[in-house]
């Protein structure tokens, strides 16, 4: 038997998501949620580093147990693509804090424990705003594409790290409906959290999982410089309208 263990406990796609694989995966039993919640399984503070770090040594994982990390912070929507609505002496690093370091810490403490265990699945959730061509949010889209991008390299590099049986999937979606974006404006192909959960328990140990996937079609496409140029100032005006 094997386990979930959710970081981000209190996360919409990530509670879906743990709920989905244990509805599909008889072998998978229980979820460990871990957030700042006082009724998630263990309660952290994940500001701290610190304090991060000692959680994450005394959480221990078995052969084919499952990580899900799920934390994300928007930051302020006024500024989108301005420098004007942002803190930056705290919010910014906030950011980057929550969406990029903590999920990178979290993720190399556990890939070498699921490899001392003898293998398991890392689900890492990114986001579409990741990729410049369909980001409308510039600092939480650049913060999804640093961690995603270091994920991605540390794969490529370390080969061996992952051939005793760790599996890694970043999921990609796009606007879901979901607490976090609560009072924005969906976008062109939005998507609901029930989606997302069943793509990833579907396509458990995928490398990139796109939701919905027409979105993989759309990155290929537009990557064409013209295109991508067209886009990026569509994307731009559309924020401009929504700031005005």
């Amino acid at each position: 038997m094997s386990k979930v263990v959710l970081f981000g406990g209190n996360s919409a796609l990530g509670l879906a998501t743990a709920s989905r694989i244990m509805e599909t995966r008889a072998e998978v039993t229980s979820c460990l949620r871990i957030s700042r919640s006082n009724d998630s399984d263990i309660c952290w503070n994940p500001i701290d580093s610190t304090s991060a770090q000692k959680t994450l040594d005394s959480i221990s994982f078995d052969k084919n147990d499952i990580c899900i990390i799920a934390l994300g912070q928007l930051g302020t929507i006024g500024g989108l693509l301005t420098n004007e609505a942002f803190d930056f002496d705290g919010e910014i690093e906030n950011i980057f804090w929550i969406n990029s370091l903590l999920p990178l810490q979290i993720f190399f403490s556990v890939v070498h424990k699921l490899k001392s265990a003898g293998g398991g699945t890392i689900v890492v959730f990114s986001s579409t705003a990741a990729h410049p061509v369909l980001a409308t949010n510039a600092v939480y889209g650049r913060s999804k594409s640093f961690l995603e991008g270091v994920v991605t390299d540390f794969i490529s590099l370390n080969r061996d790290e992952f051939k005793n049986g760790v599996q890694v999937s970043i999921v990609l979606p796009g606007f879901v409906a979901t607490p976090m974006n609560l009072g924005r404006t969906p976008t062109l192909f939005s998507t609901s959290v029930e989606h997302v959960a069943e793509s990833v328990a579907c396509n458990l140990g995928r490398k990139i999982i796109w939701v919905p996937r027409i979105f993989q079609v759309v990155e290929m496409f537009l990557i064409l410089p013209p295109l991508k140029k067209l886009a990026a100032l569509l994307v731009l005006k559309s924020t401009q309208n929504k700031i005005s």
